[in-house]
């Protein structure tokens, strides 16, 4: 998206801090696609963790009530679009660069994975 107060100066490029949401609540090939870019940004961004510095990690698989889990989802938007509105260009003093990678989403009721869809489902 282009910023509309760039008004004749260098435009600047926004990113929609929910675009994965749109490209997430497709078919399920799509979201292996997604949530396999995400780890690799994840595993890229990793070895450039500056020590001593706050980082925060959650992994869970649980069950939890319906209210609960849109407070989650809802929470996770927002730190999104508060990282992204608050970006500045590189490299601005007193800047901090950041990380983040979120994946929030509901998982199958039972254990077993969805089956793979095979190679003429998708011709």
């Amino acid at each position: 998206m282009i910023d509309p107060d760039a008004r004749g100066r260098t435009r600047r490029y926004r990113h929609d801090p929910v675009s994965g949401e749109r490209l997430s609540s497709g078919l399920s090939d799509d979201f292996r696609s997604l949530a396999a870019a995400l780890a690799a940004e994840l595993q890229r961004r990793a070895p450039q963790h500056r020590t001593r510095s706050a980082a925060t990690f959650t992994d869970v698989e649980l069950w939890v009530d319906r209210g609960a889990w849109w407070r989650a989802v809802e929470a996770a938007r927002a730190v999104a679009i508060q990282l992204h509105e608050h970006a500045l260009p590189a490299p601005t003093s007193d800047a901090t660069r950041v990380s983040a990678t979120i994946a929030l989403f509901e998982l199958q009721p039972d254990e077993t994975p969805p089956a793979p869809r095979s190679n003429q489902e998708h011709e």
